[in-house]
């Protein structure tokens, strides 16, 4: 009786003691909840958009200047800042627009691969007066080719606009051009955005008309050329 007790005592122990370490063991292998590392969340922004070799182009006509390319609707838009004065043209300017129209024709031929309709480039002043032009393939405006006309112009031309003026201005003027056919510089009503960044700045100029007290134009210019026009009672 006394051995069978001892026996039962010594059994009830062993089961103890196994069941105490098989506890252990499952706690050892239990993977800690912290030991799983979240990867980490990337705010990294995409890279802008670029044009190399078409501001290469440029830069190469023009190796003293700032060239600066960029997206603008269905184009590609190219600002030349030069030091060039628009006070009077300089000795080699036909070689200058002869070096705007070649860089124009060669960057054209780069525009389909961008999905573009076509390169339009401005060569400016440091002030940002338009000294020249073009989009397609070549030079569509010369400040000073105009300097003569707009001179005998000014005389006949008032600054108003009329409905033949405004149905000659066209998507792809610069300011400088849409000016010259009114024959005075507008008013300018709104402007959004800043020169110098890369999204495009928005200015809307007004023309007063010659029809009824309530006639005017207004165009809207994407850096300085024209994307869209507007007229209410012109004659």
């Amino acid at each position: 009786m006394k051995r069978t007790y001892i026996f039962g005592f010594m059994l009830s122990a062993a089961l103890l003691l196994s069941s105490c370490g098989g506890n252990d063991q499952s706690q050892a292998e239990a993977p800690a909840q912290d030991s799983v590392a979240e990867a980490p969340v990337s705010d990294e922004k995409q890279p802008e958009e670029t044009f190399d070799d078409i501001t290469e182009i440029f830069t190469q006509a023009f190796p003293d200047s700032t060239v600066f390319a960029r997206r603008q609707s269905s184009r590609i838009s190219v600002d030349v800042t030069s030091s060039i004065s628009a006070d009077q043209p300089p000795d080699n300017w036909e070689e200058i627009l002869q070096a705007l129209n070649d860089a124009l024709a060669q960057s054209e031929e780069l525009a389909e691969g961008y999905g573009a309709a076509t390169v339009s480039a401005q060569l400016e002043t440091g002030d940002e007066t338009i000294l020249a032009s073009g989009y397609s393939g070549a030079v569509q405006y010369d400040i000073f080719a105009r300097a003569s006309e707009q001179a005998s112009e000014s005389k006949s031309n008032p600054p108003t606009i009329t409905q033949h003026e405004f149905d000659q201005i066209s998507v792809g003027m610069t300011l400088t051009e849409v000016q010259d056919i009114v024959g005075g510089s507008g008013t300018l009503e709104r402007e959004i955005g800043s020169s110098g960044s890369s999204i495009s700045v928005i200015r809307t100029y007004r023309w007063e008309g010659t029809g009824s007290p309530v006639s005017y134009a207004t165009v809207l210019f994407e850096d300085y050329v024209v994307y869209s026009k507007h007229s209410i009672g012109l004659e």
